[in-house]
């Protein structure tokens, strides 16, 4: 800070200048500068027709807000999937067509009451470090693992799929079998938009009625509705089977 003298020049000799500290009644202001000159001084050299200017510069020192938010904790959601992702403390694991998948029995029993009861119950899985699991494919456990620690399915691009409506079925029934009704809800979603033909309509009629599944039972009666697509599918043996 600066006083200019009567040509408009910086005048730097005119009175003397201190930094100083601030309270708090100013919200962000750490410090400031004292410029303190004489009256005479200033009359004399700097005031043309009554006034005098100040030449002054401020200093921002600017955060971005972003910058604290990356010093906060992730969410515990994100930690427990990075977990499994990295297979980290794991104390249980699951033996499947063939393969084997470790897990964390807290994160199951958490998530499921079919695993709470399972693995710290009175059945006798409660105290086995291994468990086996029949009648499921190795890919339908390994995606179910992933939705009940991520809460979704992998992104489609990141999938193993051959087929991908063969898949959902499998899901579904998986789903049901433990509970785990969100995952059963995408499944169901996702069989009523892609998964209905006339070479699957009866099957998912079946698995509607399996495993109750109202959403995909209405959906493969709309399917019938209509008329072409009754007549090749009511000359089918698994048409006259589900009769």
């Amino acid at each position: 800070m600066v006083l200019l003298d009567k040509t408009g020049s910086p005048a730097p000799s005119m009175g003397t200048g201190t930094a100083t500290n601030m309270d708090n009644s100013i919200p962000g202001l750490i410090g400031c500068y004292i410029l303190i000159a004489r009256r005479d001084e200033v009359k004399a050299n700097c005031v043309v027709d009554n006034y005098f200017v100040v030449l002054c510069s401020v200093d921002i020192n600017w955060t971005s807000p972003t910058s604290s938010l990356k010093q906060e904790l992730p969410s515990l959601g994100h930690d427990l999937a990075m977990m499994w992702d990295k297979q980290g403390l794991t104390d249980v694991s699951f033996h499947v067509g063939g393969e084997s998948f470790s897990a964390h029995r807290l994160v199951l029993a958490t998530r499921l009451s079919v695993y709470r009861a399972e693995l710290y119950g009175l059945m006798a899985e409660s105290k086995m470090a291994s468990i086996t699991i029949h009648d499921m494919k190795a890919s339908t456990f390994k995606f179910m693992l992933y939705y009940i620690y991520h809460g979704s399915l992998p992104d489609a691009g990141k999938a193993d799929i051959s087929s991908p409506m063969a898949q959902y079925q499998h899901l579904l029934v998986a789903a049901d079998r433990y509970g785990v009704e969100g995952l059963k809800k995408i499944c169901e979603d996702k069989l009523c938009c892609n998964g209905i033909t006339t070479d699957t309509v009866v099957s998912m009629l079946e698995l509607a009625e399996a495993h109750v599944c109202p959403k995909l039972k209405a959906r493969c009666f709309d399917f019938l509705t209509d008329g072409d697509n009754f007549k090749m599918v009511v000359t089918s043996s698994e048409y006259l089977h589900l009769m």
